[in-house]
């Protein structure tokens, strides 16, 4: 039996109401639920927590994370980070559950850049992924009923991480402007459709608004569970959501979705708000763009593992990192068909040629990336 707390069962629609929504639910039925209806959780110690669970407020988020320069007294937290855009001075501060699309950076998290923890096809598969990878066991499944997330339903949780960073961008600059203790940002986002849509660049049409209850049933049934090799793994452990719960708002006088309420998965919300440097990666300009799965796969491990310079990429390599079903002689075809379509229409900031080398048995593949260096005076 699924027993909720009351700030659950409030009015979506109740404004002063939005912060409570973060309160989480109790499964009465996990053996962690215990204490006589207490409510309470037993913890788990495969899970890893924050000193910084409850914060809602700036100094909140510095007495109980500590992260402060010992020597001066001064926040790391006070600057703008690397990882976030000075916003435009003439840009009007926004509410998270009402933000417009402005020029907002595509932002994904590079814990999981460096493999695909969804499917590279436009239709859902249902088999298991697992990476065996040298500092970690990763296992990605789907729902029996919705299966695997793809990587085109996975635009939506790059559009979530993106607002997130963008909102503790302004609340960093805010601090630096002398605004005191400013509220964190709540985990729950306010999401308008069409605003979503034109972020990530699919056309505003009644089959798309059909398609988005089955991406996000795709991607709240997708779950990546991380087990660590090595202790010095920087990775998560435990069991992650693509995305926390979600709910419909309103809908068109056709019955397509006009507005819903996502949560951010505490894993995502804690990496951007609640560490000292954010755990994201900018992804290229044009990412939303890029309709080809393959091409989006490229992109995405292009900017993990190249970043500012470049790298290269063995067919084998790339073939357990990509996480298909296809035999790697299929993916080997498929892989350098995409490369040369790159030829015609190339992933903007990043070279990607593949060379082939030996014969026979012998016979091998090579991919190699690199940062495309842009000529100032053509640009």
């Amino acid at each position: 039996m699924i027993e909720f707390s009351k700030a659950c069962v409030h009015d979506f629609s109740a404004k002063d109401d939005k912060d409570a929504l973060l309160m989480p639910y109790y499964d009465t039925s996990d053996p962690r639920y215990f204490d006589k209806g207490k409510k309470k959780m037993a913890e788990d110690k495969n899970e890893h927590f924050y000193a910084s669970d409850g914060a809602k407020t700036w100094i909140e988020l510095l007495r109980k994370t500590a992260l402060f320069d010992k020597k001066t007294g001064k926040s790391l937290l006070s600057q703008t980070q690397r990882n976030f855009r000075k916003e435009r001075e003439d840009s009007k501060q926004t509410d998270i559950f009402h933000t417009p699309i402005l020029d907002i950076p595509c932002k994904d998290d590079y814990g999981l850049m460096d493999i695909n923890p969804f499917g590279l096809g436009k239709r859902p598969r249902f088999s298991t992924i697992t990476y065996d990878l040298n500092d970690s066991k990763i296992t990605v499944t789907g729902s029996g009923e919705y299966g695997l997330a793809t990587i085109f339903d996975y635009d939506i949780v790059i559009f979530m991480v993106s607002h997130l960073v963008r909102q503790m961008n302004k609340l960093k600059n805010d601090v630096e402007r002398g605004v005191k203790n400013p509220k964190l940002p709540p985990r729950i986002m306010h999401v308008n459709v069409s605003d979503l849509f034109k972020y990530i660049e699919i056309e505003d049409g009644g089959y798309q608004h059909k398609a988005l209850l089955s991406k996000l049933q795709r991607l709240k049934g997708t779950l990546v569970e991380i087990e660590k090799k090595l202790d010095k793994s920087t990775r998560r452990v435990g069991s992650l959501s693509l995305i926390g719960d979600y709910a419909i708002i309103s809908k068109t006088k056709t019955g397509n979705i006009s507005s819903f309420e996502l949560e951010v998965p505490r894993w995502i919300y804690d990496g951007v708000v609640r560490q000292g440097d954010p755990t994201v990666l900018t992804l290229c300009d044009e990412y939303m763009l890029i309709k080809n799965g393959y091409h989006k796969f490229l992109a995405r491990i292009a900017r993990k593992s190249a970043g500012e310079d470049s790298w290269d990429w063995n067919i084998r390599h790339l073939y357990e990192r990509s996480g298909t079903p296809q035999t790697l002689k299929d993916f080997q075809r498929d892989i350098k068909k995409a490369i040369d379509d790159l030829k015609e229409d190339p992933i903007k900031e990043y070279t990607i040629i593949y060379k082939e080398t030996g014969k026979g048995r012998k016979k091998d593949l090579d991919i190699y990336i690199s940062k495309t260096v842009v000529d100032p005076i053509k640009k």
